[in-house]
């Protein structure tokens, strides 16, 4: 059992559902989930954007274990 980081695809939804659902249950802070939309709804990827957000899932046997948000943008 690996664990694999993958881009956050719509197949995804129900697990990250399902690990927000792990993180509720063991923490008092509800906001302490991640996003169950696939598609971010700020900055969402668009062609020749060089802003965007992405989302990035740690997976093991198609459970997310971990995930992370990362927002791409040009500084210079």
């Amino acid at each position: 059992m690996s664990i694999i980081i993958q881009p956050y695809r719509e197949e995804h939804q129900n697990a990250v559902i399902a690990f927000n659902q792990r993180l509720r249950a063991a923490t008092s802070n509800p906001d302490l989930v991640f996003y169950e939309r696939f598609t971010p709804a700020w900055l969402p990827k668009a062609d020749g954007s060089l802003l965007r957000n992405e989302y990035f899932l740690s997976l093991e046997d198609g459970t997310v274990r971990g995930a992370y948000a990362l927002k791409y943008e040009r500084f210079f």
